[in-house]
């Protein structure tokens, strides 16, 4: 058995009760293609109902904590709403697993339903002006920093961005785990 200090035990809590209410959306088949996207490991980890397993609670709130560090590492500002946005993204891509994922058919509608007073095309905007204002501040302020934002020639797409952050928060989880 794991031993789990209180602090982490906390954190834990408030993650499960913060994944699990994007989670009753799903469950509740409320959403548009809500049932095909519950298939990989995240959201039945954020769901107790379906898994009790605390090393998938584990794993999920390492992918969040790599995900706010690989945000900050690329001037990601939190005063910006894409920067939820982006994070919740970066949640679905992974669970989805297939480079074939429709983001206004897929993700957006999904945490445009989160934040109850989006619409999916207010949610497109605002990622795509946090990976822009993120981009310009890379490239001006940092051009020697070593971040996902300076590999990119021009300013990327949203879906070329996600995909590229998922598979290096990936990599990364990897080598937490494996090294």
């Amino acid at each position: 058995m794991i031993y789990v200090d209180p602090t982490e035990t906390k954190l834990m809590e408030e993650l499960v009760k913060e994944l699990n209410e994007f989670n009753s959306y799903i469950r509740n088949g409320s959403i548009p293609y809500g049932r095909d996207l519950v298939k990989g490991n995240i959201f039945f980890a954020f769901n107790p109902e379906l898994k009790r397993d605390r090393d998938f609670y584990r794993s999920n709130m390492e992918l969040i904590k790599d995900i706010n560090f690989f945000l900050d590492e690329n001037c990601f500002s939190v005063k910006y709403h894409g920067f939820s946005f982006i994070r919740d993204s970066l949640c679905i891509v992974a669970d989805y697993e297939s480079l074939d994922i429709c983001l206004t058919k897929d993700v957006y509608p999904y945490i445009a339903k989160k934040y109850e007073n989006m619409n999916v095309s207010k949610v497109e905007h605002c990622i795509r002006n946090a990976i822009s204002n993120a981009y310009d501040t890379v490239k001006t302020k940092y051009p020697d920093r070593d971040c996902l934002m300076n590999s990119f020639d021009e300013k990327p797409t949203t879906k070329k961005f996600l995909l590229r952050a998922v598979q290096e928060i990936e990599s990364r989880l990897f080598e937490e785990m494996y090294h």
